[in-house]
């Protein structure tokens, strides 16, 4: 088979063999199974890093958990028993800061039970929001206040994700133990550059001032400039709390 085109030359006719034909034919072709294949090598690719990603944040909840568990719990637990002993060969003044010193060590191994409860109930690859509100089905109970979850997050990387439900669940634990509110709500958005999470209480609001060692924003501001997000905790318009962050993925490294 022989095809005629226009030559070099005004009015000069090129012959196009079959093999030049073909060659015309191929390459379009091949160019698009090229693209397919580099942006399924990409899609591989971001799977396989955010798989790499998943496992080493497991094994290192998983590290933290034991050390938790096997050392500073242990020790824990033994200065307690060393506290009880003193209960009642002490005298009535030394009582009272004897019976502050349970108080606090109980609360401390509470607080230190809930910590090992997140670390063993990560992600999984959940998204964000079903992870937040299995979260707050567990926290809830008979005395606890209503704990609901609105909204879908965005894909996001396994380490950012991690961190936002852990800026979640610390807000809605301060709420839960020192706002004594009623009602809580986490609102999760997806925006045009990444994520916008709200936590909503109807409490007693930040103390003034804000003790943030005491109330657990030191940790969310901790975690939350670790994967770059901006993090905003002021009074509710009509009282309580609102934790917000917003969280730019667009272009973000993790």
């Amino acid at each position: 088979m022989v095809a005629f085109v226009g030559g070099p030359n005004p009015g000069e006719i090129k012959p196009l063999t079959s093999e030049t034909l073909a060659i015309h034919l191929v390459l379009p072709a091949l160019l698009v199974f090229g693209l397919a294949y580099a942006a399924d090598a990409l899609r591989r690719a971001v799977a396989e890093r955010d798989r790499r990603e998943r496992i080493a944040i497991e094994a290192e909840r998983k590290r933290i958990a034991w050390e938790l568990h096997d050392s500073a719990k242990q020790r824990l637990h033994a200065a307690h028993l060393l506290v009880s002993a003193l209960v009642g060969r002490v005298d009535p003044e030394a009582a009272v800061v004897l019976q502050r010193a349970q108080i606090e060590l109980e609360s401390a191994a509470a607080d230190m039970d809930t910590s090992l409860a997140e670390l063993r109930s990560p992600l999984e690859g959940r998204p964000l929001h079903e992870a937040l509100a299995d979260r707050a089905r567990e926290m809830a109970s008979a005395q606890a206040p209503l704990i609901e979850v609105h909204g879908t997050a965005p894909p996001l990387p396994p380490l950012m994700a991690a961190h936002v439900y852990r800026i979640a669940c610390e807000a809605m634990t301060n709420a839960l133990r020192h706002a004594q509110a009623t009602r809580i709500d986490v609102l999760v958005q997806t925006t045009p550059t990444g994520l916008r999470l709200d936590v909503v209480d109807d409490g007693i609001g930040l103390p003034e001032p804000t003790r943030t060692a005491a109330t657990g924003i030191a940790a969310m501001r901790s975690r939350a400039a670790s994967i770059g997000a901006e993090l905003d905790v002021r009074r509710g318009e009509t009282g309580g709390t609102h934790v917000i962050v917003h969280l730019d993925v667009i272009g973000a490294t993790t």
